[in-house]
């Protein structure tokens, strides 16, 4: 089996600085879906691209307990323009389970 077949490995990253972690599948050196938790609690799940940034998914806010789709893109076409966070959907009560690595 080449490495291109080799299927995703599971993983965590640790912040210590920051105080965060990202859990999931790991495939080349970068994760490709999994949690990013925050120290308050706070957690992103779904899909993450260029090795350690959020993509596509569930942002979970621990203070409030509000669910929201969306996805993280840049704000212009320029190169190294900042990212922000684009609504799917309106916000829902609800929690994200951090044992389950996939988003319905």
């Amino acid at each position: 089996m080449s490495d291109e077949d080799a299927p995703p490995t599971p993983g965590t990253y640790h912040y210590q600085h920051e105080g965060c972690q990202i859990v999931g599948e790991w495939e080349e050196g970068g994760v490709t879906s999994g949690h990013w938790v925050h120290r308050d609690g706070s957690m992103f799940q779904g899909s993450f691209k260029a090795g350690l940034q959020p993509h596509e998914g569930v942002y979970f806010f621990s203070t409030s307990h509000l669910l929201q789709r969306g996805s993280l893109q840049p704000n212009s076409t320029q190169p190294g323009a900042p990212l922000t966070w684009h609504v799917a959907s309106s916000p829902i009560v609800g929690e994200l389970d951090p044992c389950a690595l996939s988003v319905a």
